[in-house]
């Protein structure tokens, strides 16, 4: 009789979701908003873990794995992972506001800035300015604050990337997504933790 064996490395997973406004990113919701782990599959073992946050009024992605190890190093700042957002401008912001973004300004009593900012569709008539947004740190609402410092409101904010995982076009507001064997590969090279 052949003897069964108990695998005792569990297979990584990683699985990607478009949060919707208004979802909170904590285990359990409140009265006014619904949790994100109401919107992601039950696990038969294990449990997702999220890859940092987004506040409340922030969409756009959202990253859980069923491994502490990897979720660590992705959210930990010494692994310089690039964050990148879509983000809308209430105004328009002058060559000196954008200026002081991208060279540093003081966020809670730490020196922040933007590695790039990009802006796209823009209308001269507008009155919202829209801008990619890049930067390596992921510190509580430091997207939303930084543009604050300079007097400027960001009236949507989307994460659209997290190193190497994007958020997928057609992946609906409320919708996930679990990577395949490649996309897992590729996120376990960025913070050196290959097989």
């Amino acid at each position: 009789m052949k003897k069964s064996v108990v695998n005792l490395k569990t297979k990584i997973e990683i699985l990607i979701y478009h949060k919707p406004v208004g979802e909170i990113c904590s285990s359990i919701g409140t009265k006014k908003n619904t949790s994100v782990y109401e919107s992601l599959p039950p696990r038969n073992e294990g449990k997702w873990i999220m890859v940092g946050r987004l506040d409340v009024n922030t969409s756009g992605l959202l990253i859980f794995s069923n491994n502490g190890d990897l979720v660590q190093k992705l959210s930990h700042p010494s692994s310089m992972i690039e964050r990148n957002y879509l983000c809308r401008i209430f105004g328009n912001p002058t060559k000196s506001q954008i200026d002081n973004l991208l060279n540093g300004v003081e966020v809670d009593g730490k020196r922040s800035s933007f590695d790039k900012l990009i802006s796209i569709n823009k209308k001269s008539n507008a009155q919202n300015t829209w801008y990619r947004a890049t930067l390596h740190s992921g510190r509580n609402r430091e997207v939303r604050k930084l543009w604050e410092s300079q007097s400027l409101q960001v009236s949507r904010l989307i994460r659209i990337g997290f190193g190497p995982i994007k958020l997928p076009e057609n992946l609906g507001s409320g919708q996930y997504k679990t990577l395949d064997k490649n996309e897992i590969k590729k996120v376990m090279k960025t913070v050196g933790l290959e097989d």
